[in-house]
């Protein structure tokens, strides 16, 4: 795509600059071709310079929505009622050619009929079938772990293969810490030999796209034999810090197997999901009944794609979360709700049916303040509608070297203890600085890192404290 209009044109009557385009209904419009921030236009603009531009009519509230993305441009439509269609340059004979055709076969365009989902999206669309609609304008949340993630699954890719001198190449390459990758892949290769089930020959990103299921699966192992496959195996390395099981991904991964390769004699398709953090696996068993149930659900979803809209959990990692209407009136009702309500007054289950409101809503509150402080960041103050305005300051924060405040704790009388109850050591960097100095002299950073925890433990120094958190599941 290009950056902007390439067959700009003069209004024949009031010279303004001007663009052909034709919006989403088939409509053909003339728009001004500067950008203007009270516009509600959204421009896809054409590679070729002769081509109408594709344009999207945005309603005042998706355009406010719109204009809170960084680097977004909005454009107004040429409506001047003195400057006569007439007067202005016609698009070539071509392009009217191919306007009257379009009109007599379709007067107005459907929607584009979405025939196939990705598998690391099936979660998702399983909430919201609507989801998984083209966006004009994608909304793409920043993910701070991509890169070592990406990192990680080529790093284990390698080691599958017998290279793991490789590692510390590829971690420099994402630019990712070597140690945090090579202590993942460390597990990863602990997890390949806890797991029971065959992995002989396995094959690494094996991409399997098969009816309405497009599949990127990280290991795949098939047992055959002359009478068809014994076995199926399928594993996903999850390198996140947050453990969020993904059992739509997983079936999805095993109906498009089964598809390929045919049900095994085994009787099920083993999926695992490794989540290298945690150190936990989640092993699955499919059998023909559940898989023949989720292809039955899948299809009936995919026909709703368009028409039906399930805001709420999902939208935050959803790439229509800036343009959708529907979450826009969730979130509205949610406010309004969470305002009015009064939590004594109301019942256990009412009150559990709030919290996936309220988890919406600081999602989108997380989102416009990253926004605001990017805005603030780059401009240093926002002007409010009442003549205020909205300040990014700079702030001291201090600091104090643990190191160099041990002797004068001492020296002003306070104990071990009562040091330590204003002390704390980070269990996840305090392994880290070991590592690397095991590293250093020519030790593994495993054993190095399993040796200070025995001895930790064995010290007393290691205490594991119960918690709860909250955790709304949905069964697929």
């Amino acid at each position: 795509m290009t950056n902007g209009p390439g067959n700009v044109l003069a209004c024949g009557v009031c010279g303004a600059h001007i663009f052909p385009g034709r919006t989403l209904d088939g409509d053909a419009v003339w728009v001004i071709a500067d950008p203007d921030s009270s516009g509600n236009l959204m421009v896809r603009f054409d590679e070729s310079s002769h081509q109408e531009h594709r344009v999207s009519v945005m309603s005042p509230r998706q355009a406010e929505e719109v204009r809170t993305k960084p680097n977004s441009q909005l454009y107004r439509m040429h409506d001047d009622k003195s400057c006569i269609p007439g007067a202005r340059k016609k698009p070539t004979p071509r392009l009217r050619r191919e306007a009257r055709i379009e009109k007599k076969m379709k007067k107005k365009p459907p929607r584009e009929r979405i025939d196939a989902v990705a598998a690391s999206s099936v979660d998702l669309f399983l909430t919201c079938s609507s989801s998984i609609l083209q966006a004009e304008s994608p909304h793409s949340p920043e993910c701070a772990g991509a890169d070592l993630g990406t990192a990680v699954h080529e790093a284990i890719r390698h080691t599958v293969r017998g290279e793991d001198y490789r590692i510390e190449h590829i971690a420099s390459v994402y630019d990712a810490d070597p140690g945090e990758v090579l202590a993942l892949v460390e597990y990863a290769k602990q997890a390949l030999g806890e797991i029971r089930e065959p992995l002989r020959h396995a094959r690494c990103e094996e991409k399997i796209y098969e009816g309405n299921i497009r599949s990127r699966q990280d290991l795949v192992a098939v047992e055959a034999t002359p009478q068809g496959p014994s076995s199926i195996s399928s594993l996903d390395w999850k390198s996140g810090r947050v453990m969020i099981p993904k059992p739509g991904q997983m079936i999805a991964n095993a109906v498009a197997l089964r598809r390929r390769y045919g049900m095994p004699s085994s009787g099920y398709i083993y999926t695992a999901e490794v989540w290298l953090r945690d150190r936990e696996i989640i092993e699955r068993r499919y059998d023909a009944t559940r898989l023949d149930a989720f292809e039955e659900r899948l299809e009936s979803e995919l026909r709703y794609a368009g028409s039906s809209y399930t805001p709420g959990e999902g939208c935050g990692f959803c790439k229509h979360s800036t343009t959708c209407q529907a979450r826009l009136d969730y979130l509205r009702a949610s406010a309004s709700m969470l305002a009015e309500t009064e939590v004594k007054h109301l019942t256990p289950m009412a009150i559990a049916d709030l919290w996936p409101r309220k988890q919406a809503l600081e999602r989108a509150l997380t989102e416009y303040t990253k926004v605001a402080k990017g805005m603030l960041a780059e401009s240093g103050e926002l002007p409010l509608s009442d003549g205020s305005v909205l300040q990014y300051l700079d702030r001291k924060v201090t600091t104090i070297d643990a190191r160099k405040a041990w002797p004068v704790m001492t020296e002003h009388g306070l104990s071990a203890a009562e040091i330590n109850g204003v002390i704390s050591v980070q269990k996840g960097k305090l392994e880290e600085a070991v590592a690397t100095k095991a590293k250093a002299n020519g030790r593994t950073k495993k054993s190095a890192t399993a040796e200070l925890m025995d001895d930790l433990r064995a010290a007393g120094a290691v205490a594991v404290k119960p918690g709860r958190y909250v955790n709304l599941k949905r069964k697929i």
